[in-house]
């Protein structure tokens, strides 16, 4: 990837907050909003849906999170399975 003004791509760890997008859809057109607070973003999902909004989601980055993004390789002897009853 490219470069966003002098800063690496992708950035390092540069977030301090939790932060939470809550996005819908109304009548095709795609819209988004911001939170810090995930009490608020929900609310805000629950209000959307009573309004009659489509794929309403909502996603998180939290600042306290453990480890890198994305996923790496399993240790060796690790050996889990999803269980289907």
């Amino acid at each position: 990837m490219g470069t966003r003004g002098s800063s690496p791509w992708p950035p390092t760890r540069i977030m301090k907050v939790n932060m939470y997008k809550v996005y819908w859809t109304v009548s095709g057109n795609t819209y988004g909003k911001e939170f810090s607070d995930m009490t608020e973003a929900l609310n805000y999902c629950q209000h959307l849906r009573k309004l009659d909004a489509k794929f309403v989601t909502m996603c998180s980055e939290l600042a306290d999170m453990v480890g890198e993004f994305g996923v790496k390789e399993t240790e060796p002897g690790y050996d889990w399975k999803k269980r289907r009853d």
